[in-house]
């Protein structure tokens, strides 16, 4: 999960119901999000992993989109 980046937690939804409301998302533009597979939340936000954040793989799993629009799993094994 991205620290100091966290806008918007979305509980009670699945992978592409996450997906879905960071496309949809109107207050900002969504560029990337964590979910939670555990606990079945995510957060969306703004930031993605060029923003010099920190991202935490264990607890989830990072999305971003890619260059074409479509958001793209993206995992992280290390802190960037």
């Amino acid at each position: 999960a991205f620290y100091g980046g966290r806008t918007k937690r979305i509980n009670e939804v699945s992978v592409d119901e996450c997906k879905e409301a960071c496309v949809e998302e109107k207050s900002f533009e969504c560029a990337s999000f964590d979910y939670n597979f555990v606990g079945k939340y995510c957060y969306i936000t703004y930031l993605n992993r060029y923003s010099g954040v920190t991202i935490d793989t264990n607890k989830y799993d990072y999305y971003e989109y890619n260059c074409n629009g479509q958001p793209q799993r993206q995992l992280f094994l290390n802190q960037l």
